[in-house]
């Protein structure tokens, strides 16, 4: 087995590694954010008093999409805002609200103004309550010791942008991994479509090249310098993924000035 062949077995091993190590990437991308990428495709469902306080049970609240319409007995103006400063005067990013279900309350985040409007809808995703708004709950005198609901809903579109945003980044990972197993399956299976062929034939026929080359190998007329393979008639660079060849148009016993051949 000659250096060129090695290098192309080399080379297609590496490449084999990057196929596992995107492969392994896109199903943990995908097991950890399945359940909010299939959110898109999905429609909020309407949920009760009683299916809410078995979410509480079982902690299987998290990216839940639900219609809490017929559950709210009732719910209040804003209670509090998140805002910014934009030239000095403030800007309502998101507006927050108290529902009230079954004895128990609950926040619930809005886009700005919407609260109080018709347009108002209680269906959205489920997420995380922050301390913030636990130290609401502790402090306001009209909720007092009633229970409160470790989430809150989210009617804003603010779930269905992330999980979009997730659905492309997953739709890009399996198409990179696509592409990679097509060049290293067509490699293994055609050599002649390998990088390193290819480049070969760019500096003629490419097994009177591999003939030369390995002949030049055989009776030791090459010299090692640091990753170049430099010889006679040709200068070879190895990388990890291919290898680079050029003519060799130094004059013999001059400098070297190999990091200007590629």
């Amino acid at each position: 087995m000659g250096f060129i062949e090695r290098a192309m077995k080399r080379t297609n091993r590496n490449l084999f590694v990057v196929v596992i190590l995107i492969f392994l990437l896109v199903v943990g991308f995908s097991v950890l954010n399945g359940k909010m990428i299939a959110g898109v495709f999905q429609k909020p469902v309407a949920v009760s008093a009683e299916e809410l306080r078995d979410f509480q049970t079982n902690g299987d609240w998290s990216n839940r999409l639900v219609d809490l319409s017929e559950a709210i007995d009732g719910y209040s103006e804003p209670v509090m805002l998140d805002e910014y400063r934009f030239h000095g005067a403030r800007k309502t990013i998101y507006e927050y609200g108290l529902v009230h279900i079954d004895g128990s309350y609950m926040f619930f985040k809005a886009d700005p103004g919407v609260i109080g409007k018709d347009e108002l809808r209680f269906r959205g995703d489920l997420i995380r309550l922050d301390a913030a708004m636990e130290a609401y709950f502790k402090e306001s005198r009209d909720i007092g010791n009633s229970p409160i609901f470790p989430f809150m809903l989210d009617t804003t579109r603010d779930f269905y942008k992330d999980a979009s945003m997730m659905l492309t980044i997953l739709v890009l990972l399996v198409a990179w991994f696509l592409v990679v197993a097509y060049r290293l399956v067509s490699r293994v299976l055609n050599p002649k479509k390998h990088i390193i062929y290819k480049r070969l034939a760019r500096q003629g026929d490419p097994e009177e090249i591999i003939r030369q080359f390995e002949d030049e190998l055989d009776r030791g007329e090459y010299e090692v310098i640091r990753n170049y393979i430099v010889t006679g008639h040709w200068i070879v660079k190895c990388e990890r993924f291919s290898l680079k060849i050029a003519k060799n148009y130094f004059e013999p016993g001059s400098s070297y000035y190999l990091d200007n051949v590629f």
